[in-house]
């Protein structure tokens, strides 16, 4: 199910198996705030009832992205942003994962509020930068969305982001390019449980969908 609204799109799976889990979300905010007037949501204008804290900066190959990308160029640098004092508000980790894709070369650090945001709300929330540059070569589509999903396979077995972020629900954010990347892996990945886009794009000269 698509909604949009101005430049701004959420994509909903229709998936009876997430039924169950979507359910559970529909509420997940509502528990965490003081009971709110009949027909009135939470403001998410405003900063959630959690505190957030930074993870030490992450890096992760994407082996899957080989031969397509080679050396550095397959290399993400990570930042996590997780929820804290969840237990005072009856929530503990694992919390859903919000995994941000950025625009295109636009560095991570442009999208610091938006994961503040997000983990304040409940949500561990991946940010990453990719060694793309038009002097060392760009990621086509298909690369781009091996490395988005190697992401989720990251978080979902590595020790530490599996203890605080649920990849079962993962919440894919993508701007610009970001937002078209992040539609084709929701395509292919049943563990995408919804999809926000903000003002994504379709296909450009610089971002072609496979080789050639």
């Amino acid at each position: 199910m698509l909604h949009c609204q101005q430049s701004t799109c959420f994509l909903i799976r229709e998936d009876p198996g997430l039924a169950a889990a979507r359910s559970e979300d529909r509420h997940y905010v509502g528990r965490l705030t003081s009971p709110q007037p009949y027909g009135l949501l939470p403001d998410y204008t405003t900063a959630g009832p959690f505190d957030t804290v930074q993870l030490p900066r992450l890096e992760h190959a994407c082996t899957p992205c080989f031969p397509a990308c080679t050396g550095s160029t397959c290399l993400a640098r990570i930042c996590v942003t997780v929820p804290k004092g969840g237990a005072a508000l009856g929530k503990r980790p694992p919390y859903p994962l919000a995994l941000l894709t950025n625009g295109f070369l636009i560095n991570s650090e442009a999208y610091f509020s938006y994961a503040e945001r997000l983990a304040s709300w409940g949500y561990t929330v991946m940010r990453y930068d990719t060694q793309e540059s038009f002097s060392d070569g760009l990621m086509d589509d298909d690369t781009s969305v091996a490395m988005l999903r190697e992401l989720m396979d990251y978080a979902e077995t590595d020790p530490l982001l599996s203890r605080v972020a649920d990849v079962s629900r993962t919440y894919l954010v993508g701007h610009s390019r970001g937002g078209k990347i992040s539609v084709l892996a929701a395509a292919e990945d049943t563990r995408v449980a919804a999809v926000c886009l903000l003002d994504p794009v379709d296909n450009t000269v610089y971002a072609p969908l496979g080789p050639g």
